[in-house]
């Protein structure tokens, strides 16, 4: 006779076990998702999330006075706020009357939990890490990287947050505040004599240089995270390499202890994410992230929660639900670039 086994029992378990365990390794698993862990913030209500923005968009920056001069109450600009809009993702598990009948004993059944669960872990990782360089393509997903540092803000008109800017250059943009840095004008070469890092590059700041004081000038802050693909990482790598300079004490400590390879460039982080963008021609890019200006948000009532097992209506299965919504926010985009047309074929082919 077949074990019978206690689903309502099993719906806890799983809750209680697997999805705690899921959640607490799913932020392990991406570079991103490591560092933007402690900038999580729930919010609960309402189809809009309200993200307040973080400076003073054109400012007037205050003034010196003295006895009784006037102040100067213009309101200069009335966007107070970017507007976004949160996504939900799932993962279903499903365990078939064939699986569920050879599922004899409570051993058996925690074997295939952990089964299927780690299956599920690495299945909502793969979504939510592949989400956040989402380029707006597809609407039920994440903004992601491309969608809120795109490659030329200043040849295309965007509307990011609800707030709609580019087209044209800063200075003329009435919303030119709301700009991200964005440099297409390669392709930028790699390799020892190439024009990303290499050695015509000696002296000069070239293109991830320049991107720093770009952000500088335009923000007062500057980026305190790069992320790329292997070959634009493997030249910047090189080009120190080769001035015999060992990169272990350049890491980004707590990086390098959850495993990330990294490198310093200035104050910034430089970490390896397999799914930032390359392209089949060897093309990558580039981003330069203020971290400061990020915040992933959550809905507590949907955070990793787990919908207990039920019954297929027309198979011999039962299935539950693991859901997540969530969204990637900035408060602030001058303070972060994008470099995008970078030609890895030299140290990197894939």
């Amino acid at each position: 006779m077949a074990y019978t086994i206690n689903w309502d029992q099993v719906s806890s378990l799983t809750r209680n076990k697997h999805v705690a365990k899921l959640a607490d390794q799913f932020f392990l698993s991406n570079a991103l998702l490591m560092r933007w862990k402690p900038k999580q913030r729930e919010w609960q209500g309402g189809p809009v999330l309200v993200v307040p923005l973080g400076f003073a968009p054109e400012g007037g920056g205050g003034a010196w006075y003295s006895g009784t001069d006037k102040f100067d109450t213009t309101i200069r600009n009335p966007i107070k706020a970017a507007n976004y809009f949160a996504k939900n993702a799932e993962v279903t598990l499903a365990i078939d009357g064939d699986e569920e009948l050879a599922a004899n004993g409570p051993n058996a059944v925690l074997n295939l939990l952990d089964s299927k669960m780690q299956i599920a872990e690495d299945t909502m990782r793969d979504l939510v890490g592949t989400a956040l360089f989402n380029n707006g393509s597809n609407a039920k997903a994440i903004g992601g990287l491309q969608l809120a540092l795109p490659d030329n803000i200043v040849g295309a008109t965007q509307t990011y947050g609800g707030i709609p800017c580019g087209g044209t250059p800063v200075a003329a943009d009435p919303n030119g505040w709301w700009q991200p840095n964005s440099d297409n004008t390669g392709p930028y070469t790699t390799g020892a004599a190439g024009t990303f890092m290499g050695a015509p590059l000696a002296g000069a700041q070239g293109p991830v240089g320049t991107m720093f004081a770009k952000c500088g000038f335009r923000s007062g802050k500057t980026p305190t995270l790069i992320v790329s693909n292997w070959g634009a990482w493997t030249d910047y790598h090189n080009s120190i390499a080769k001035n015999e300079r060992y990169d272990r004490p350049q890491q980004q400590t707590d990086m390098a202890k959850a495993g990330f390879t990294n490198l310093m460039y200035r104050n910034a982080a430089w970490v390896v994410d397999e799914r930032a963008p390359h392209s089949a021609t060897n093309i990558e890019k580039v981003y330069l992230i203020d971290e400061r200006a990020v915040s992933l948000y959550t809905h507590p009532a949907r955070k990793f929660a787990w919908k207990g097992w039920r019954e297929a209506y027309d198979q011999d299965a039962r299935v539950g639900y693991i859901f997540h919504r969530t969204e990637l926010c900035f408060n602030e985009r001058r303070s972060s670039g994008c470099i995008s047309n970078v030609d890895t074929s030299t140290v990197l082919t894939i």
